[in-house]
């Protein structure tokens, strides 16, 4: 089965409660968060991974997250 998880990467943060609204039928809302190792830091990134984000996978669950992702890049 197809899911379908829009980004609000690409909403209107002014309003985002509206963009939000208007993908309301998808599966997901796709939250990015980008570390500049793999893909340039343009959005939700570099403070918010460094800030110890395993740590707010329960809060996000508990606010109504389906599901919560990350990928992991070991430096050597």
């Amino acid at each position: 089965m197809i899911k379908i998880a829009p980004s609000i990467l690409s909403a209107d943060f002014a309003n985002l409660e509206r963009d939000i609204q208007k993908i309301a039928s998808a599966d997901y809302v796709h939250v990015d968060v980008m570390d500049g190792l793999f893909v340039p830091n343009i959005s939700i990134g570099i403070p918010v991974v460094s800030a110890e984000p395993g740590r707010y996978v329960q809060p996000c669950c508990a606010a109504g997250a389906d599901r919560v992702t990350g990928l992991v890049a070991a430096h050597t």
